[in-house]
């Protein structure tokens, strides 16, 4: 049984769903009912960063960046250390038998050459794992976050003044909706010794409003779902309670399209 929203809006359009809720309370909600594209039930997914933070050793290594309008990942030299960025994702509760087809990590960065450095430069990406963090409390001290070895599986592709992408990511996203209580969204790095420093957009920037995404970081998911069900049966849970959202409730959380391919003005490539 969903619980009974205690706000007063019931607001679920065919692209967004708004989520009632602050810290750790709100409604379940389903994301609507819409036709599912040509009738093979394939539906795309663009879900919006519920925390993000970076970290990095030495004079920032006690310092919280989670309420900042950016987060940041660098190589390192003798006078520059590392950072990394961590951010995380609400799940979705998709029908069983729901079929993830394909998924991309996207970060957004407004610069161009801003570190003095080139931008053709691939980082990585990688699920965070055995390793709950808030967006509130983490730093590099934090659990000796920074001191780990995090893995560095995907390819994160930096693109100036774009949505900086890794390639097909689905089997990582398979793999952390199978074991939710395993894995805590995803770390991106540059662990080489260089002195490239790139800025993205978290959650707190500007252009993420209370029904607008803009450009806070987004996992885009494409799936297929079952025989017999609609985008009405997938549902939303309550946030977690350490979410660095600070915009007034309802938020806008999800857009989708029931598509067999990115929507186009969703600037996916």
């Amino acid at each position: 049984m969903r619980p009974i929203c205690p706000f007063p809006h019931r607001i679920v359009a065919v692209t967004v769903l708004f989520l009632a809720g602050l810290y750790g309370t709100g409604c379940v909600r389903n994301l609507g009912s819409i036709a599912t594209s040509g009738g093979d039930g394939e539906v795309c997914y663009w879900i919006s960063a519920d925390a993000d933070t970076y970290i990095g050793p030495g004079p920032e290594a006690d310092r919280n960046f989670g309420r900042e309008g950016s987060v940041s990942v660098s190589g390192f030299t003798s006078i520059q250390p590392a950072r990394l960025t961590f951010v995380r994702f609400p799940y979705l509760n998709f029908p069983e038998g729901t079929e993830i087809l394909e998924a991309k990590l996207q970060l957004y960065m407004g610069g161009k050459n801003e570190d003095g450095q080139g931008d053709d430069i691939t980082m990585a990406v990688d699920l965070v794992h055995d390793f709950p963090w808030s967006p509130l409390t983490l730093t590099w001290n934090t659990n000796d976050a920074g001191r780990r070895t995090w893995g560095a599986t995907y390819p994160f592709i930096i693109r100036p003044q774009e949505w900086c992408t890794t390639e097909n990511i689905a089997d990582a996203v398979r793999t952390s909706y199978a074991h939710r209580a395993k894995y805590h969204g995803y770390v991106v790095s540059y662990r080489r010794q260089t002195a490239h420093r790139k800025g993205f957009s978290s959650n707190q920037d500007f252009s993420r409003k209370q029904n607008d995404l803009g450009k806070a970081p987004r996992l885009l998911v494409r799936v297929k779902l079952p025989a017999g069900t609609t985008t009405s049966d997938v549902t939303l849970p309550f946030l977690a309670a350490d979410t660095d959202l600070t915009h007034p409730r309802p938020v806008t959380t999800v857009r989708f399209s029931a598509s067999s391919t990115w929507p186009a003005d969703w600037d996916v490539e």
